[in-house]
């Protein structure tokens, strides 16, 4: 057993596993899911399966429960299972409805070891000293903040252009202040924040990011359709 999700999200999860593994997965897919999923009952361990294929191959066999949930199991490769769990960690909370008050959570369990670095800035303190007007700015936006700061209450972090200033490990720190700010502002302005911070290589997560972490980002950037790759929001 890999794990459940709510059932509205199923075609969400067919969706998002098939890009895992280089397939896309249209409404021919979820139609054959939602349609095989109406004669199944895990408690009577009565399933359907239906296969992945692209990359590697997916056999993945659903099952309705109580509550409106969906139980997915399947015979995955090893590489493959932690996004796929992480996926449906996600698709437990998620609320078509919007509601994202559970996937914020999310973000801030799965960043909340994060160590803010000592220097923040992509210059040396020399440098810094020489140039203090033009750093001025972002040194005072982020100046003794942690980046859970910039999400308690009302707070949002800063937004805007100088943020390229700042050195990798600091855009890493405080990207996860950006996720749940544009989770909860559906706003062009951060759309288009997040989309400069992605594309124009601002930040990327470390190779250390937990799939969790990985999975997150990218569930965040298709809710807001902010990559201009992403299959449609949401």
């Amino acid at each position: 057993m890999l794990s459940w999700m709510l059932e509205e999200n199923i075609v969400n999860f067919v969706k998002i596993v098939s890009e895992r593994v280089g397939y896309n997965a249209d409404e021919w897919d979820t139609d054959a899911v939602k349609f095989g999923l109406e004669n199944t009952k895990e408690s009577e361990n009565q399933w359907f399966q239906y296969p992945l294929i692209g990359q590697i191959t997916l056999e993945l066999s659903y099952a309705s429960g109580s509550n409106n949930i969906i139980h997915v199991r399947g015979d995955v490769p090893a590489q493959i299972i932690p996004n796929i769990q992480a996926v449906l960690v996600i698709l437990q909370v998620h609320c078509a409805e919007g509601e994202t008050d559970d996937v914020e959570g999310l973000v801030v369990d799965a960043f909340k070891s994060s160590v803010r670095p000592k220097w923040l800035l992509g210059c040396s303190p020399a440098e810094c000293r020489r140039s203090y007007f033009e750093y001025s700015k972002i040194l005072k936006a982020f100046s003794d903040m942690e980046w859970r700061d910039l999400t308690r209450e009302n707070n949002r972090p800063p937004l805007n252009s100088d943020l390229y200033l700042l050195n990798e490990q600091s855009l890493q720190y405080f990207y996860p202040a950006y996720l749940i700010a544009s989770l909860r502002d559906w706003n062009a302005i951060w759309v288009e924040q997040i989309q400069r911070m992605e594309h124009e290589g601002w930040v990327s997560l470390p190779a250390s990011a937990t799939p969790l972490q990985r999975e997150l980002q990218l569930f965040v950037l298709r809710v807001l359709g902010a990559r201009p790759d992403a299959p449609a929001a949401f």
